[in-house]
């Protein structure tokens, strides 16, 4: 296909066929072009040399979003200055929180006043739950740290504390995804019904094929 086509084009431009080989790199890439599905699994597995390349020599790559038309479940990887500015906001949400709990309790409340900021708090009742899973999940990483620094002379312990670490650190990565996503300003028209057609551009079978993968994943992922 044209993505295929494209994908292809910039990675030679990188790595020469030989160093290292291009269907090598295809394979780290976990991409398999004689599959009708574009991208699977281990998309995110793209070597850091190759991204830095990629950005310093194409600036736009570095807003370019991949998407799958696979079942892989894609998650970017969020830079550390996002995290900080991100963090920042989730701390503004939960003393928000705290403020309009204890702003109910006040007796002398008039009914609008109560009205509105229980409103809002409902606004804030799942973005709050995220955060608690978040730190629950940033808690577990930091003891099990811990643990395997004071268990330097059992090997077993510091494997197994490595193995919960591995996952408790793809945990926290998938709550900050889902808390990134619930901090996008909400539309009017997202609760709106629509209508929607998608349509083969030019380029024969193979257009009509990812055509066909386009509508899949969408009905598959909504």
């Amino acid at each position: 296909s044209r993505w295929f086509t494209l994908f292809r084009w910039v990675s030679q431009s990188f790595f020469p066929p030989d160093k290292p080989p291009f269907q090598l790199c295809l394979a780290n890439l976990g991409v398999h072009p004689l599959t009708s599905g574009l991208w699977r699994s281990k998309i995110g597995s793209i070597k850091s040399l190759f991204v830095s390349r990629m950005r310093r020599r194409f600036p736009i790559f570095s807003v370019v979003r991949l998407y799958c038309t696979g079942n892989a479940e894609v998650q970017p990887q969020l830079s550390i200055d996002l995290i900080k500015i991100m963090d920042q906001r989730l701390s503004a949400i939960e003393n928000r929180n705290t403020h309009l709990e204890r702003f109910l309790d006040q007796p002398e409340l008039t009914p609008s006043e109560y009205s509105m900021a229980n409103k809002e708090l409902r606004k804030l009742r799942d973005s709050v739950h995220l955060i608690s899973e978040l730190r629950a999940k940033q808690k577990e990483i930091k003891e099990l740290k811990s643990v395997i620094s004071e268990c330097q002379d059992d090997k077993d312990m510091q494997q197994m504390a490595s193995e919960e670490l591995s996952e408790a650190t793809e945990g926290e990565k998938k709550f900050q995804f889902l808390l990134l996503k619930s901090l996008l300003p909400k539309d009017d028209a997202d609760e709106r019904d629509c209508i929607l057609e998608v349509r083969a551009g030019t380029g024969g079978e193979e257009a009509s094929l990812f055509a066909m993968d386009i509508f899949k994943m969408w009905v598959t992922k909504t």
